[in-house]
């Protein structure tokens, strides 16, 4: 059994909601109706890194990692990385970043059962995903990282709707 935002739950549902369950370290994690919260750092030091990841899952990622990438391997396509970022799931993409640690939060979704519609993203606006400047989502990002490094306070309102 682990301990997690959410109360005590058996491991392997746990991992389940998990992005990356075998990088990084999960610092704190939440499950809500339709989508899970993970707090991950992962640790990268040592010089230039150059990788690449594929995941069935959509998730939101707030991270504070310096890093360029795109979905597309040839690097003329890469673009900086913002802070707030959205990938949309079943598609590689390409990263390289230098030296860093990096603590992430990364928000899966699950549009159909939240929305009860699929969000399909074409490859002409597929490359705007890697830098969303939405205010409204960063402040949002921010509260659900704060409210998992505090578990033991009352949700938020805000929280508790997502």
């Amino acid at each position: 059994m682990i301990e997690g935002a959410t109360g005590t739950v058996a491991a392997n549902e746990w991992e389940s909601g998990f992005v990356f369950p075998q990088v990084g370290k999960c610092q704190a994690f939440a499950r809500l109706r339709g989508a899970c919260a993970e707090l991950r750092t992962f640790d990268w030091r040592g010089g230039m890194h150059e990788g690449s990841f594929a995941t069935t899952k959509r998730f939101i990622e707030l991270t504070d990692v310096r890093a360029k990438g795109g979905y597309l391997a040839d690097e003329p396509a890469w673009r900086p990385l913002g802070a707030v970022r959205y990938y949309p799931g079943n598609r590689r993409f390409y990263g390289r970043w230098v030296d860093d640690r990096q603590t992430s939060l990364l928000c899966t979704l699950d549009l159909r059962e939240l929305t009860g519609l699929d969000l399909e993203i074409d490859d002409t606006r597929l490359v705007e995903c890697v830098d969303i400047r939405n205010e409204y989502l960063r402040v949002l990002m921010t509260r659900i990282r704060r409210e998992l490094l505090n578990p033991g306070c009352p949700p938020s309102a805000l929280m508790a709707q997502i």
